[in-house]
């Protein structure tokens, strides 16, 4: 049996590169979120509630297709 730390370093080596994508994204909107609000605070909020409802639509639209 492997031991904890060579499981986790396993994990590691194959995780990195998904990590960091998701890492990159998010700052990638942190930062699109900054400069939207730099020119128009509004404009940011709105860019937020944008997201927010491009994700409820998604749920909507799994849920119908699973009825």
């Amino acid at each position: 049996m492997r031991s904890h730390r060579a499981v986790w370093t396993r994990v590691l080596s194959l995780a990195w590169p998904v990590m960091s994508e998701q890492t990159l994204r998010t700052l990638m909107r942190a930062v699109d979120i900054v400069v939207t609000a730099t020119f128009s605070p509004v404009a940011a909020w709105g860019f937020r509630d944008g997201d927010w409802a491009a994700r409820a639509a998604d749920r909507m639209d799994e849920r119908a297709t699973t009825d």
